[in-house]
């Protein structure tokens, strides 16, 4: 049987691409700063905390994130992210919001970014995520892998994940 949260996934996947669909190229001749988005999925692969490290065998978090970008320049973004993340397993969690936004700078081939992340209604944390962007256009929009390093420090215990995000950008 399929579950709920599957249905979930699909559609917000499917709503993405139609989003990004109608989305009209970007004129270069348009004055700065210029609005853009994304919206995808996020997978952690790898955790350490206090608790010991963690690879995706034991846990399993499927997450989506959504942003608006402000392009600044050809090269400087700031992007407002919210990711929400969903527990697969093991089975029990609790379904988390994280505010992480950022400054994005394109290098050309790939994009390097900082992320600062807060998870909403939990106890004091705060974060940092490093990450490394790289956009392939298809017409006007753009898929998107991104490798996330977030580090945490929630309540004095500090985390370091490893997570693959994709999706696509407008």
């Amino acid at each position: 049987m399929i579950e709920v949260r599957w249905i979930l996934v699909a559609s917000v996947g499917v709503a993405a691409l139609a989003v990004a669909g109608p989305c009209v190229a970007e004129d270069p001749g348009a004055p700065w700063p210029r609005v853009g988005g994304h919206v995808g999925a996020v997978l952690p692969l790898f955790t350490a905390d206090s608790s010991g490290s963690h690879a995706i065998g034991n846990f399993v978090t499927i997450a989506i994130a959504s942003g608006v970008t402000v392009k600044l320049s050809d090269a400087v973004a700031v992007d407002f992210e919210n990711v929400v993340g969903e527990p697969l397993k093991p089975k029990g969690g609790t379904t988390g919001i994280t505010i992480d936004p950022g400054i994005i700078y394109d290098l050309g081939p790939v994009a390097l970014g900082l992320r600062v992340a807060y998870d909403v209604g939990q106890p004091p944390n705060l974060g940092l995520i490093p990450l490394v962007h790289k956009g392939f256009a298809v017409g006007p929009a753009a898929w998107f892998v991104e490798a996330d390093f977030p580090v945490a420090d929630r309540d004095g215990d500090a985390s370091f994940t490893a997570a693959i995000h994709t999706g696509v950008s407008f």
